[in-house]
């Protein structure tokens, strides 16, 4: 089989989606797969005015990245385009050039951009469905990119792509990460018959590592981006409730005030990678994801449990189907500092729990999340989409 991945990366290399991407190219190709990967990079965009600008029109229909992509299907003529990120220079019509071509289209779907302009659906601290269940142009109103410039084109190129019907008519199969975000595709109109939810798989990076659990370390740790919606704040109050010490392993550029304010009780570790970020993980006593927006399937998670350290995680999106409360790791309710704060001193004070908790995760992560039963089945929805190309049962196309 050939299969050809469709990727425009982001500004910032440290992303969970890319590693995705990144994994699944070289899974197929170790699995045997005549695996290619189409990519453009949103490098250098956040500083280049006028090239930022002529990205957002771009991200609408890009004509020219239409042409590329078809001269490369030409030349590969793979049996499946798996795409995952489209904006902003990739654009739907990479959808259009696969359609032309005869190539059926499989799609990961990693955010809520297909049914929120600004891909979160997240708002002053809180989940937002205004553009899941009336217009995209609440973006506008809300002015949700702290632009209206900016608002007003990513509105208009979520409302373009839905009114053209151009995910919903060029995707043969969707992958949903979560039951959670199938739901929000589903109640935005998105056919539930053509949504497979499977999870991501394992980093590689972490599955090199020992899995030996962890008796007891010394720090409770945060691992991702420094942001509002991924609760980091909500966190170090909470540590600073429980008397907890909290290491935070992140980009702390884009909200400057946060070490300041946490100049006590709070380490902050930077970026980290490879060996260090192995180590980091298997020092801590466990992991908190504080999130306050819709998570979908986060790889920290992943990380965490295989590595040996139990996961505390918000009771929000798809993290409870990540995380079984009281079997394979904590949850907490969501944006609730006492009530994180105390299970933060019950998994540090319980060796016990601790124990339990990385046995039934570790249990689950060679079910679900592993490499093999990724890749099977991944196999099993790239047959489908083409079985739902050929007519069968699949979505009537329009170019």
């Amino acid at each position: 089989m050939k299969v050809l991945l469709v990727y425009n990366r982001y500004r910032h290399r440290v992303h969970g989606e890319e590693v995705v991407v990144d994994s699944t190219l070289q899974l197929l190709r170790e699995r045997g797969v005549d695996a290619s990967l189409h990519v453009r990079s949103s490098e250098g965009l956040a500083d280049a005015g006028l090239k930022k600008a002529a990205a957002a029109i771009a991200s609408i229909y890009n004509p020219a990245s239409r042409r590329r992509l078809s001269a490369e299907l030409a030349t590969l003529r793979p049996d499946v385009v798996h795409a995952h990120n489209l904006y902003p220079w990739i654009s739907p019509s990479a959808l259009i050039a696969a359609k032309r071509a005869g190539v059926p289209v499989v799609m990961t779907v990693h955010h809520y951009g297909l049914t929120c302009p600004v891909l979160t659906h997240f708002r002053e601290g809180r989940p937002c469905t205004d553009c899941l269940t009336g217009s995209e142009f609440s973006c506008v109103r809300h002015n949700c990119r702290n632009s209206i410039v900016e608002s007003s084109l990513y509105a208009l190129r979520t409302a373009v792509a839905r009114r053209m019907r151009w995910f919903m008519d060029h995707v043969a199969v969707f992958i949903a990460l979560s039951e959670f975000s199938k739901r929000q595709l589903v109640s935005a109109g998105f056919a539930a018959d053509r949504i497979m939810v499977r999870p991501n798989m394992l980093n590689p990076l972490t599955s090199a590592g020992t899995n030996t659990p962890v008796a007891g370390g010394g720090y409770v740790a945060y691992i991702g981006r420094i942001t509002v919606e991924k609760g980091v704040d909500l966190l170090c109050d909470a540590a600073n409730r429980a008397n907890l010490p909290l290491r935070v392993a992140g980009d702390t550029s884009g909200w400057p005030g946060l070490t300041a304010k946490y100049d006590r009780g709070v380490e902050f570790d930077g970026i980290l990678h490879g060996e260090a970020l192995i180590s980091f993980y298997r020092n801590a006593r466990f992991v908190v994801v504080p999130s306050r927006w819709w998570e979908v399937c986060p790889l920290v998670v992943l990380e965490a449990m295989h590595l040996g350290v139990p996961v505390l995680a918000a009771r929000i999106g798809g993290l409870p189907e990540m995380v079984e409360d009281g079997v394979s790791g904590l949850l907490f309710e969501p944006d609730n500092c006492r009530d994180l704060a105390d299970k933060m001193q019950r998994l540090w004070n319980d060796a016990p729990l601790r124990s339990r908790l990385i046995a039934a995760a570790q249990h689950r992560i060679r079910q679900k999340y592993d490499a093999a039963p990724y890749f099977s089945d991944l196999m099993s929805i790239y047959s489908r989409a083409r079985e739902n190309s050929a007519g069968g049962g699949g979505p009537v196309l329009r170019g």
